[in-house]
């Protein structure tokens, strides 16, 4: 507590207060992958005048918001999924670069390392791509029955194991 009749600079208190680092317990992939399909599926339906489907957003907004998510850097984790975003804040770096990475997204202006004995191979991105699509929400980009869409199907089955197990159940017993 700041003494009577002292100016003090609470900026910093306060950015220490509001920015939850990315190593604690906080949000992880799943749950920012999670909460990004829904608020991106319900603006999808959205118009105007459709009250319902604005006071459903608002809740999930108020759910992913509750689960430790931070709301701005989800609409831009949007906007870069939907190309139309092109820089980030310096203030937000690390819970940003850590959100870009749970969504797949390459960070913008920075050396990669070389994946010099990486393991990742073609099938592996196509299931992990499967998967962010599954706990999305959305359908895979391929052609069904190609050799990609059944590489990303398991990722997407995946996926989909997740969203059941920790958000769809737990949305079902709470209300």
């Amino acid at each position: 507590m700041p003494e009577a009749g002292k100016i003090v600079d609470m900026t910093e208190e306060k950015k220490a207060r509001t920015i939850a680092p990315v190593e604690t317990n906080g949000p992880d992939r799943e749950t920012l992958l999670y909460f990004l399909g829904q608020i991106m599926e319900i603006k999808d339906t959205i118009t105007a005048v459709t009250k319902p489907h604005k006071d459903r957003l608002k809740a999930v907004k108020r759910a992913a918001k509750d689960h430790g998510l931070f709301l701005g850097e989800v609409r831009e984790i949007e906007k870069l999924l939907t190309k139309e975003l092109d820089e980030t804040p310096e203030e937000k770096v690390a819970r940003r670069r850590q959100y870009e990475a749970w969504a797949g997204i390459e960070p913008k202006g920075q050396q990669l390392d070389l994946p010099l004995n990486s393991k990742s191979t073609a099938d592996d991105r196509l299931e992990d791509q499967g998967y962010q699509y599954g706990l999305l929400g959305k359908t895979l980009p391929h052609d069904e029955g190609t050799e990609a869409w059944q590489k990303a199907m398991v990722g997407w089955n995946k996926g989909q194991d997740v969203l059941k197990e920790r958000f769809k159940n737990a949305n079902s017993s709470g209300s």
